[in-house]
């Protein structure tokens, strides 16, 4: 009974809580945490690895990490940056070291084809994906960053280790050179 009411509890408390909670072994905080980040976090590690089953498997380190160093978080308030930052290594980590010969998997996961909203939904998100693809990977990033997971100019900083500024000019040079890939492929002026 105990059990369920500090779960219940857990739901209603707000993030810099739910870290705390977690930095003293909290296991009903880390889920929290975790239901909340899992699938920012996939689309994030898969837009840089391209492979889903890589990308679920940096998850899984990337929490796996959260869990063995919350203590080495200074500040609370900044979690968000922090988690996506060590997501980012292990996808970097993962990146650097994988063998040249390793192929990585354009599966593109099933969806309802009975539902007409979502195979439109799913059309103009592979649409919006292979434009995405031809970009270059720091461009790609900035964008999945900013667009898809909704960080700050400051969290993309904190995450990247690139200033404020210079984010602002690479995310508008990625808007151009996206505007600019979408002009070729489809024939149509886009500009801003």
């Amino acid at each position: 009974m105990y059990l369920h009411y500090v779960a219940m509890t857990l739901k209603i408390l707000n993030e810099e809580q739910l870290v705390n909670e977690l930095r003293l072994g909290n296991r009903e905080a880390f889920g929290e945490i975790y239901a909340h980040y899992r699938d920012g976090l996939f689309n994030y590690c898969n837009s840089l690895v391209k492979d889903n089953s890589r990308a679920d498997d940096l998850v899984h380190e990337t929490f796996l990490k959260v869990w063995s160093t919350i203590q080495t978080l200074k500040h609370t308030s900044s979690f968000r940056s922090w988690i996506f930052s060590i997501a980012r290594n292990q996808a970097l980590l993962f990146l650097r070291d994988r063998k040249p010969f390793e192929k990585l998997s354009d599966e593109i996961p099933l969806t309802d084809d009975d539902a007409l909203d979502l195979m439109i939904s799913s059309e103009a998100s592979a649409a919006l994906g292979n434009l995405l693809d031809q970009l270059r990977p720091a461009y790609r990033e900035l964008i999945v960053l900013r667009v898809y997971e909704e960080l700050s100019y400051v969290e993309i900083a904190s995450v990247t280790g690139i200033s404020v500024s210079a984010i602002r000019v690479h995310l508008y040079r990625a808007r151009k050179a996206l505007a600019g890939i979408y002009t070729r492929r489809y024939g149509e002026n886009y500009d801003e």
